[in-house]
């Protein structure tokens, strides 16, 4: 078995994989609460980061 490479486009830090449940519990609770369509802004706001972490954070998620 080879050993993963630190630069691989599928390596996400440990912390970020750590706030993902952060981000959707306050999506789910901004959905919960009516919410279709929210800002980087207002997630980070409502999951305690700033807004430029949590870009970065789903940057490694790829685009949707």
């Amino acid at each position: 078995m080879s050993a993963r490479t630190p630069d691989s486009a599928r390596d996400i830090p440990e912390a970020t994989v750590a706030r993902l449940p952060v981000y959707l519990r306050a999506l789910t609770g901004l959905a919960e609460d009516g919410t279709t369509t929210c800002s980087s802004e207002e997630l980070a706001a409502t999951a305690g980061v700033n807004s430029a972490k949590l870009r970065k954070d789903l940057s490694y998620l790829g685009s949707y």
